[in-house]
């Protein structure tokens, strides 16, 4: 039996288009709805809660979440476990080319908790999907990323502060071949959280994979298979001049391999090596070029490897 207004209860009625809503109880009888809204001409994150007996309790037409520049879209939402909730979103606030990934934690009387516009949860700028979302103490998040080119299984932790736990921009749950996606994500006890996905590693099918993941982490699999040992060598030169240099690593088995070089932001300068490497040691040269062949800026940087579920990163200084 209906128990509120014939015909449903009114969240938002603003001008344009409100799409995409997900909901979450709010602890106490009622729920929190968060939405994308069109309201302003560009695509924003705005929240709504309403109690037992149908009443709107925010803001009239929603409280904005996010209202940065550049579109933000399909919002995911968790309980925090304390009559509020914390929301997830894609973001093209960076560029129109680029998608993001941003959250923030609201309360029970519709005030957001963490950095205006939310906390980055990643800035790889190659976001496939919005994470999904677990909370305990804090909130895990992991998604499909294509930092490389392709969907990988990215994710994160940010602490009931706002404050970011892991890596900026996530860690690496699956680097595999083929496509991760598809993702799921419940807590699993304090401070974990299991996240499994679809996976096309192999070529001939889809397969589903699940990972632990633990706040203290950013990984914690006992029994996962793991590369005996992985390295990558301190730059050198550094400062790196001219016409750029070598990066050397080592790995202790035969494993998939990537090498890319990365700016501050995250966004890859240049891949460098993306295939099955043998093990012991081997050299790979940069010629201070990115991807589209131009000369990189003088600045810092950072080289990354990736063998299997280890990621490996070492600073260094380009002069031009």
């Amino acid at each position: 039996v209906p128990q509120w207004t014939t015909n449903g209860v009114a969240l938002c009625t603003a001008a344009n288009d409100q799409v995409g809503s997900t909901i979450v109880s709010d602890g106490a009888g009622g729920a929190i709805v968060t939405w994308f809204d069109l309201r302003s001409g560009l695509a924003d994150i705005y929240a709504q809660r309403v109690n037992a007996a149908g009443l709107p309790q925010w803001t009239a037409n929603g409280v904005a979440l996010c209202s940065a520049t550049g579109d933000q879209f399909e919002p995911e939402i968790v309980s925090d476990a304390a009559t509020g909730a914390v929301v997830a979103w894609s973001d093209s606030r960076v560029s129109a080319s680029t998608v993001d990934a941003y959250a923030q934690r609201v309360n029970n009387a519709g005030t957001p908790q963490w950095t205006p516009n939310g906390v980055a949860v990643t800035q790889s700028g190659r976001v496939f999907a919005t994470p999904v979302l677990a909370w305990d103490s804090g909130l895990f998040a992991a998604w499909p990323d294509g930092r490389f080119g392709k969907p990988d299984a990215y994710a994160q932790r940010i602490l009931g502060t706002g404050a970011v736990a892991w890596t900026a921009g996530g860690v690496g749950v699956a680097i595999q071949p083929g496509v991760q996606g598809d993702f799921v994500i419940t807590a699993s006890g304090s401070t974990n959280a299991i996240v499994a996905w679809r996976d096309e590693r192999t070529s001939s099918d889809k397969d589903v994979y699940a990972h632990r993941l633990a706040a203290p982490g950013p990984l914690d699999a006992p029994g996962a298979t793991r590369p005996a040992a992985v390295s990558l060598a301190p730059v050198v030169p550094n400062p790196m001049e001219g016409a750029g240099g070598e990066f050397r690593f080592s790995i202790a088995r035969a494993q998939a391999a990537r090498l890319a070089v990365f700016d501050p932001q995250g966004r890859r300068v240049r891949e460098l090596l993306d295939e099955w490497a043998e093990p012991g040691t081997r050299a790979v040269r940069w010629d201070g070029r990115s991807d589209g062949g131009a000369a990189v800026a003088s600045g810092v940087y950072y080289v990354c490897l990736e063998v299997g579920e280890t990621r490996v990163a070492r600073a260094f200084v380009k002069v031009r």
